[in-house]
C-alpha cells in the first residue's frame, strides 16, 4: 500500500501528516514520537516490524465491551507514542533504548499467529499504533481479508487524513482520553484536546465503532467538576458510547502518587449515569463491568475480572424487550 500521500516529500524539510503533531523533520531528523524520522526525503517508520509485545487476551482485557465478547483479541505491537503522558503505565516496558530486542513480525506472520491462536481480532495498541501507521494498515489489510476484525486502542491525537485511511479497514476505535481540561492536553500532555474530540467525532461519522477509556488519576482528572465535564461531554456527542472508566496503579513519574480509591472512580460511573450515558464500565466494581439493556434493565453480559462471564444478547439485541444495543456482536 501506497503512504507517499501520508507525507510532503521533496523538501529541505517535511511535514509529518500522521499525528497532529504536524513534525517538520530534516534530514535524518526523527520526530516527537521517536520512531518516524526523514530518511533521504521521505518520512519512514523506524519500527515497521519491530514488535515490542505480542500476547493473545480476552478482547474485553483491551477495553472493548461491546466488540465480539468474550472472543480473542491478537496484539502485536511495535514501540512508539507521540504523547507525554507522566503517569504512563507501560513507559518503562516501552523505553526506545534497545532495538535489538524486538521480535520480526511480518504482518502476514500476524495474521497467522491470530487465526492460529483462535483470535477473531487484532488489537493495534498497547503503544500507541497512530506511529506506526504503515504497519497496521498494512496488517489489517490482510486480516480484513482474512475475516478478523481490526481494533485500535488510541490517544486519538492523529489526523484527519490519517482517520480517512482507517476508514473501510478499523472497524473499532477505543479512545484513550486522558483528561477533559484543554489546558491540561497543551501543559502537560504536550497535546491538543478540541483534535482528540474532533477526532472522537470524525470515527463516528466513518462507522468506526468507538468506545472512549479514561484512566481516573488522583490529583490529576479526579475533581467532581472535570468528570461532570467528561460525561456531559460524551453525552452531548451520543449518550451510547460506552465509557470505561480505569483505576491508577502509581506509574512513571507519578510513582509516589497512590493507587485510585473505589469511591473515585464510583464517583465517575454515577456522574456517568447522572448525564444520561447508558454503557458506564467500572474496573473497582464487578457490577459496574455488566452490560445492562438501557429500557428494561435486564443484565445482557455479565464479566467478572474482565471476562464474560454470561452473554444473554440475541442478536445484539435485549431478548427481553428487543431493544437494540450497539456494537459489534
Amino acid at each position: 500500500m501506497n503512504y507517499r500521500d501520508l507525507e510532503n516529500c521533496g523538501k529541505e524539510t517535511i511535514k509529518c501528516l500522521v499525528c497532529s503533531h504536524f513534525c517538520e523533520l530534516s534530514d535524518q531528523q526523527a520526530g516527537k514520537c521517536k520512531v518516524r524520522k526523514n530518511e533521504n526525503g521521505a518520512i519512514k517508520s523506524m519500527v515497521y516490524g519491530k514488535v515490542a509485545a505480542v500476547s493473545v487476551d480476552p478482547v474485553e482485557r483491551e477495553q472493548f465491551y461491546h466488540v465480539l465478547p468474550s472472543s480473542f483479541s491478537y496484539v502485536a505491537a511495535p514501540d512508539g507514542c507521540n504523547l507525554t503522558c507522566p503517569f504512563c503505565g507501560t513507559y518503562e516496558s516501552r523505553k526506545l533504548t534497545k532495538r535489538n530486542d524486538k521480535i520480526d513480525m511480518t504482518p502476514e506472520e500476524v495474521v497467522n499467529d491470530a487465526i492460529e491462536y483462535g483470535c477473531s481480532s487484532i488489537t493495534y495498541g498497547y503503544s500507541e499504533p497512530t506511529v506506526y501507521i504503515e504497519y497496521v494498515l498494512d496488517t489489517a489489510e490482510i486480516a480484513k481479508d482474512k475475516g478478523l476484525k481490526n481494533l485500535f486502542s488510541t490517544n486519538g491525537f492523529m489526523t484527519d487524513v490519517l482517520i480517512k485511511k482507517m476508514t473501510g479497514l478499523i472497524d473499532a476505535v477505543n479512545l484513550d482520553i486522558k483528561s477533559f481540561s484543554a489546558d491540561k492536553y497543551k501543559n502537560i500532555l504536550n497535546a491538543d484536546l478540541a483534535v482528540v474530540r474532533n477526532n472522537l467525532e470524525c470515527f463516528i461519522k466513518s462507522d468506526i465503532w468507538v468506545e472512549i477509556t479514561t484512566l481516573i488519576v488522583p490529583g490529576f482528572n479526579d475533581s467532581i467538576k472535570e468528570l461532570s465535564a467528561a460525561a456531559k461531554s460524551i453525552a452531548q456527542i451520543d449518550k451510547n458510547i460506552p465509557w470505561h472508566l480505569k483505576h491508577f496503579f502509581p506509574a512513571h513519574k507519578y510513582k509516589n502518587s497512590y493507587p485510585t480509591p473505589a469511591a473515585s472512580v464510583g464517583d465517575a460511573y454515577m456522574i456517568g449515569k447522572d448525564a444520561g450515558l447508558r454503557y458506564l464500565y467500572s474496573t473497582c466494581d464487578d457490577e459496574a463491568a455488566d452490560t445492562a439493556c438501557p429500557s428494561c434493565g435486564k443484565i445482557l453480559v455479565v464479566r467478572r475480572n474482565r471476562k464474560v462471564i454470561e452473554n444473554y444478547l440475541n442478536n445484539g439485541k435485549c431478548p427481553e424487550c428487543r431493544q437494540n444495543i450497539p456494537g459489534i456482536w
